[in-house]
């Protein structure tokens, strides 16, 4: 193992100390084993494409799956194990965004955030 190996792992190592690390790894753990929150959380995401499908496809019963993905968004609100996750997610985005951007200071090369695709290309 060379020198820069070692120092990403101590480096790696010195992230899943932090604090939002340890928070996220909890909120990550107890929505894994919370089987209706992962359950409730599918079936907001299947409503929420079903309403963009039915917009896009100008179908009829675009009221019915706007008021179902609205109930299930008032659910996933509501639910302290989902919001958790996703704040302990959003979190350490922001925390490694922080240390990449200090990294390229630091080396004077521009990160580029990989290009965001759709599903379908």
């Amino acid at each position: 193992m060379n020198d820069l190996d070692l120092k990403l792992k101590e480096f790696s190592q010195a992230i899943r100390e932090t604090k939002k690390y340890q928070t996220y790894k909890k909120a990550a753990e107890i929505y894994e084993k919370d089987q209706e929150a992962q359950q409730l959380l599918k079936d907001f995401q299947t409503a929420q494409q079903n309403v963009n499908i039915y917009q896009q496809g100008h179908f009829s019963g675009l009221e019915e799956q706007k008021k179902e993905y609205e109930n299930l968004l008032k659910e996933v609100r509501k639910n302290k194990v989902i919001n958790d996750w996703i704040k302990t997610q959003k979190d350490m985005q922001k925390l490694i965004g922080l240390l990449a951007a200090e990294l390229s200071q630091d080396i004077n090369f521009k990160f580029t955030p990989p290009e965001k695709r759709s599903c379908c290309g």
